[in-house]
Parts: C-alpha cells; sequence; structure tokens
C-alpha cells in the first residue's frame, strides 16, 4: 500500500478535523479524547515532515471517522442534497449576474450564430442583474449600442412557453439573443433591406442602423402581410368578427362586420401628423415603410392560370415570381383564414413577373433555406423528431437520389451538417446542389418550414411563405441579394405593367420602388420618419434576428422591457472557423463599471471564504481545552 504523501495526509486531517468539529456530540468524553490524541500525533508528524508516521495516524484517523463519525443515510442525504442545492444556487447566482455558456437553440441569429454553437454571455454590460428577476441592481442604458447583439428574458411579455427551470430547481424564464436596433426614444423607418431613423432628439442614426461590417443583413417590417389577427374565441353564427390585427405587437387596426352587415375598419394606430389628406388617404400599409416590401412565391403556370381577371396581359411562362403587397384594412372583405375561420380581412395587391431559366438560375445561386434533414426523399425541419417527422403527412419529397442527411443553403451554397452543429460545403457534384426548377421551386416555397401547405396550390391560398421582396435603388431583391436589375428589360416590362394597372385601376397599389425616406438633397427626411415611423416606447427597445425568415422577434412579440435585459454575447468557442471569437459589429468595452463592481465583488468572496477557510481548519488545529 503507497503511503500517503504529506499534502494528503494534511487533507485527510483537516477533513477529519471538520466533520468532528459538526458532529462530535455524539462522542463520549473517551472517544474524543481518543480523537484528539490521534490528530495531534498526526498534526505533528505532518508538521515534522515525518511522512510514515503522519500516514499511519491519518489511517487510524479516517477509521475512527467512518465508524464513529460517520453521516446516518438520512442525514448523508439531506446534508449532500442541501450542499448540492447551495452549488446549484451559487452557480444560478453567478450565471444571472456575472457570466454563462448560451447554446444557440435555433436559425434565428444566422448567419452571425447557427444553431448549436456555444459562446459565454457576460451579464455585466449594462448593469448588475437582480438573479431570478427582471430587475436590475444598476442598469446603464447610454452602454447599449444600436446594431449589437443582446440577450434578455421573455418574463412579462407575449412569447408562449416561456417559463423554464434552471437546473430543473429554481423558477426561471427563457433567454432569447437578438440583435438590438432601436433604442427607447428612436424612430425608425424600413425601406430596401435597410433601417432609417432618427434618435429621441431628432438627430439621424441611419449611420448606425447601416454599419460596414454588417452589410449583409437585411430587415424586413413584419412577419406576416395581416400581422397577428386576434379573433374571439367563438364566432357569432359562422363568422368571427371583430378582428384586432397586431403588427410588432401594436394592435393597429379593428376589422368587424357592421350594424348594416358592412365590413368597416377602426384604424387605432394612426400617423403622427394633423394634414387631413394624409389622414383620410391613410392604410396600415404606410406603417414603418411596410408598403415597400412585399411577400413573394414561385408559382407554376399551372397555377397562376387558374386566375381570372388578371388586371394586364403577362407574357408566357412555366413559372412566375409573385409579389402580395399593399394589405389594406381601409377596404375589408370577408375570407377564410389559414385556420379555416371566416372572418374580415384585409385585401392585398398582387404583382406577378415572368421567370425564365436564366432568372430561375439567378435565384437559385442566392438560395437560404433553414437546417433541414432528408431521410427517404423527405424533409423536415431541424428539430423535429424522427418520430414527429414519421406521423407527418405535409412533408415534402425531394426526388433524385439524394443522401439521408442534414442539409441548409446558406447564398446558394449547399452545406451538410455534421456532428455538434459542425457545417462543410458539400461537394459541387453532390446531388442536392444540382439546380432544377422544380428543386428550387419546393426549396423557396418550403425550404423555410419544410410543409408542402407552403407549395402554391391555388393563386389565392393564405398561407404564404416567409420569403419577401423589395427594391433598392430601383433593384429588386430576394434573400437578400440584388436578382433583377433596374435596367434590365424583365423590370423595365413590370414597371410598364404596374403603370398599366394603376391607369386601369385608380384604386390599384402598385408595387413600385418609392425611393429611400430622403430628400433632394440626399438628407433624411426626418418629417417622414416622424409621420410614419415605428417609435419605440421609453424605457424599451426593438429588437430583431438576424435571420428574419426564422426569427420570433419585436416583429411578433413586441418591444423588450428595459428591465428584461440580461447581457450581450462575449465570445463564440463553438464551433470552430470564421466565426469563432468575438461577435461580428461594434465591440462592446471591455472594462464598465458594473463588470469591474461584479468581478471585484466575487473575488473579495472567494477570498473571504478561502482565508475563513484556511484560518479555521490550518494547522495546528484549535481543541477546547478541558
Amino acid at each position: 500500500m503507497a503511503i500517503y504523501r504529506l499534502n494528503k495526509s494534511k487533507a485527510i486531517l483537516t477533513h477529519c478535523y471538520r466533520t468532528f468539529c459538526k458532529r462530535k456530540g455524539r462522542l463520549n468524553p473517551h472517544q474524543a479524547k481518543e480523537f484528539k490524541n490521534l490528530a495531534l500525533e498526526a498534526q505533528e508528524s505532518i508538521l515534522t515532515s515525518d511522512r510514515e508516521k503522519a500516514d499511519y495516524y491519518v489511517r487510524l484517523l479516517q477509521t475512527f471517522t467512518k465508524e464513529h463519525l460517520n453521516r446516518a443515510g438520512f442525514l448523508r442525504f439531506t446534508e449532500g442534497g442541501l450542499a448540492i442545492f447551495v452549488a446549484l444556487f451559487i452557480a444560478v447566482v453567478i450565471r444571472q449576474t456575472a457570466f454563462e455558456p448560451y447554446e444557440i437553440p435555433s436559425g434565428s441569429m444566422r448567419p452571425t450564430y447557427k444553431e448549436q454553437d456555444r459562446l459565454v454571455v457576460s451579464k455585466t454590460q449594462f448593469g448588475i442583474n437582480i438573479p431570478l428577476t427582471t430587475h436590475h441592481l444598476l442598469f446603464k442604458p447610454d452602454e447599449v449600442k444600436r446594431m449589437g447583439v443582446v440577450v434578455f428574458t421573455g418574463e412579462g411579455m407575449d412569447i408562449p412557453n416561456v417559463k423554464t427551470r434552471y437546473f430543473y430547481l429554481f423558477p426561471g424564464y427563457r433567454q432569447y439573443i437578438k440583435r438590438m436596433i432601436g433604442l427607447p426614444g428612436d424612430t425608425l423607418y424600413f425601406y430596401g433591406g435597410k433601417i432609417y431613423g432618427i434618435d429621441k432628439n431628432g438627430n439621424d442614426i441611419t449611420k448606425d442602423l447601416q454599419q460596414e461590417s454588417l452589410e449583409s443583413l437585411e430587415h424586413i417590417p413584419y412577419m406576416y402581410l395581416e400581422g397577428k389577427a386576434v379573433a374571439p374565441k367563438v364566432p357569432v353564427g359562422d363568422l368571427y368578427s371583430p378582428i384586432v390585427l397586431y403588427q410588432m405587437n401594436i394592435p393597429i387596426a379593428k376589422l368587424f362586420l357592421s350594424s348594416k352587415r358592412n365590413v368597416e375598419t377602426d384604424f387605432l394606430l394612426k400617423p403622427n401628423t394633423t394634414n387631413r389628406a394624409e389622414l383620410e388617404s391613410f392604410d396600415i400599409y404606410k406603417l414603418w415603410g411596410i408598403e415597400n416590401y412585399a411577400t413573394a412565391r414561385i408559382l407554376r403556370k399551372s397555377v397562376l392560370s387558374k386566375k381570372s381577371g388578371l388586371e394586364a396581359p403577362l407574357q408566357s411562362s412555366e413559372y412566375y415570381l409573385e409579389l402580395t403587397h399593399h394589405q389594406s384594412a381601409a377596404h375589408p372583405t370577408i375570407n377564410r383564414d389559414a385556420y379555416f375561420r371566416t372572418r374580415p380581412s384585409v385585401t392585398v395587391e398582387k404583382s406577378y413577373i415572368p421567370l425564365n431559366e436564366t432568372d430561375l438560375k439567378r435565384i437559385w445561386d442566392h438560395i437560404y433555406t433553414g437546417r433541414f434533414i432528408i431521410e427517404n426523399d423527405r424533409i423536415h425541419r431541424y428539430g423535429m423528431s424522427a418520430k414527429e417527422a414519421a406521423n407527418n403527412s405535409f412533408l415534402p419529397k425531394l426526388k433524385g437520389g439524394i443522401p439521408d442527411g442534414t442539409y441548409e443553403f446558406t447564398e446558394g451554397k449547399l452545406y451538410e451538417v455534421k456532428a455538434q452543429g459542425l457545417t462543410q460545403l458539400a461537394p459541387q457534384d453532390h446531388p442536392l446542389a444540382e439546380f432544377s426548377p422544380m428543386r428550387l421551386f419546393i426549396l423557396f416555397n418550403a425550404g423555410i418550414d419544410c410543409d408542402i401547405r407552403f407549395l402554391p396550390a391555388y393563386h389565392d391560398q393564405t398561407i404564404l411563405p416567409s420569403r419577401y421582396a423589395y427594391f433598392r435603388n430601383g433593384d429588386l431583391y430576394l434573400m437578400g441579394a440584388k436578382i433583377f436589375d433596374k435596367e434590365s428589360e424583365t423590370i423595365r416590362q413590370y414597371v410598364e405593367e404596374e403603370k398599366y394597372k394603376t391607369e386601369r385601376i385608380p384604386e390599384y397599389a402598385p408595387f413600385v420602388d418609392r425611393g429611400a425616406p430622403l430628400t433632394e438633397d440626399g438628407s433624411l427626411d426626418i418629417e417622414m420618419i416622424k409621420t410614419y415611423g415605428l417609435r419605440v416606447p421609453d424605457h424599451h427597445y426593438l429588437v430583431l434576428g438576424d435571420n428574419h425568415a426564422m426569427s420570433g422577434d419585436s416583429r411578433d412579440f413586441g418591444f423588450v422591457p428595459q428591465s428584461n435585459i440580461r447581457g450581450v454575447p462575449s465570445f463564440l468557442f463553438w464551433a470552430p472557423g470564421g466565426r469563432f471569437g468575438f461577435p461580428n459589429g461594434d465591440l462592446y468595452p471591455l472594462i464598465t463599471a458594473p463588470r469591474v463592481f461584479v468581478w471585484i465583488g466575487l473575488i473579495i468572496a472567494y477570498l473571504v471564504y478561502t482565508l475563513f477557510q484556511r484560518k479555521l481548519f490550518s494547522l495546528p488545529l484549535k481543541f477546547e481545552t478541558e
């Protein structure tokens, strides 16, 4: 049997002494004296560096402690449970106030962060959080930066399934990671995938919102054309009325059936103006630049041919790009929605662009999708269990002998997803990377949600994919990429067709480039921003996901209260590659007053605890005098 080293003998001695101090009441005077004598002999041996003698006495001490001071089963269980509880509580406090590891659960922040990325979140960037609450001991709003990434809790917000438990014990709320867009008092306007705005003092903040390092990101002002439609639980007859429409979780309009059986609208949010003409011509699509965007999908010729009464003749083609835009509450109608409810709803305009093989290939070269899994030619969303997929009858099929696996498209490139979220560029000859019009049709329309109900079966179906189109300086963009140049014959003809429809139907709202919110001299049109822009309330923030097509963000749950802000991601430590390290964009300062305060407090607490333990259990041991 190997002889203990002196350091190990000392550790055993102090452990036995701690146990003795806790449970010496269980010993009779003779046993207490025996323990004391053994401990003093062991101590003397250690202090004189007599390794063999120290080994002999600490082994005797171990045996004595096990026989006479060992905890009873229930006591052992309660003390162990209490120790674990205290350790977990300390861990929660540190994770809530100092830092914590965080794993990205979804693709809402791609390409900045991807599924299964792991990073360190600093909780001391803006202030000092009070653990397990949405309150701060200290918060410095001036430290929050536009276009930085933040982490916040969903407590008290309109987010489903928001409750959770830390370490399965402590009640809490889920945390979310998004990009900070608008600060309290900012007023924002969307155009061309970009955001323009002014701060609470009326100063132009567009430069902050359009940073060069974030040029690849695009921002869309809505998730769904109509927004979130809240209906009564029980219909009147077979009609659900009234319907309240929300955008950015703000009630913007109420649609209802009047006593005269007419569908009418009560605008709940109006432009910030006293101009009577602007008020009279107002419609919800003018808010925040919504009219600058359209929902896009690709139609096959057989679907579009079923639509009667096209406002303008279209060039014959096998595929068309359908743009749905100008959602109007001023002229509501009665429709059946995706939940099969018959209810008042907005009207929309539709425009069409014929797509030839070259156009389709150009869209394919910029295709992006959600992360998806292929099994037996069927595709389902990443995160869906095999059991759920097996019982799902709405999964699309991709033919062509594609190997089973996990994939994603980013900027037209196919990636294979390996273990732990690692991605690898697929070979150019991979069957899934091969272009075909039908494959583009499926992936463009259903590549985000992996559901055949997003594949157009008829021209006026209400369920639309999360694909958006917009003009920027006359060019038409899809998926963040310029697909049609303003000088192309396709766009020239399209603009002429929109003009023709406007002349033929005066109330038609064409989807054309209305230009950035700038004056003739190129400066920001501040009056327009004030009139139609989105104002962020005091003590609240606007946050958006970098991947708008897959993000639940302020467009859905609204503004984030200041008290919910928890911290910022500071370092990506998995997965390896070009994104490893500090996040993209302007970095937050490393040294802040809250961070210094918290870390000094933690260091002092650790030092005090360590010194107390050393003093209490250092040699020579202290026994009560008899």
